[in-house]
């Protein structure tokens, strides 16, 4: 079987008994590209809505919510 190991650069991908081991087993690493907050559509939601949203005054109904018994 093939395997490909997409490789996020984590410290832990990057040790040299991992290097080793992909090695030995034929495994092809993919690099995956640097975290950019650009490419992520969630941080734009959060752009537009922080400055309309009054998140203190949610924040007690918030806590309400989760200390309330189930």
């Amino acid at each position: 079987a093939e395997f490909l190991f997409m490789d996020d650069n984590a410290r832990p991908h990057r040790a040299n008994i991992v290097d080793e081991c992909l090695q030995s087993e034929d495994i092809t690493r993919m690099d995956w590209p640097a975290y950019s907050p650009d490419l992520n559509p969630i941080e734009h939601v959060w752009d537009m809505l922080g400055p309309v949203a009054d998140f203190d005054d949610m924040r007690p109904e918030a806590q309400n919510y989760f200390e309330a018994p189930s």
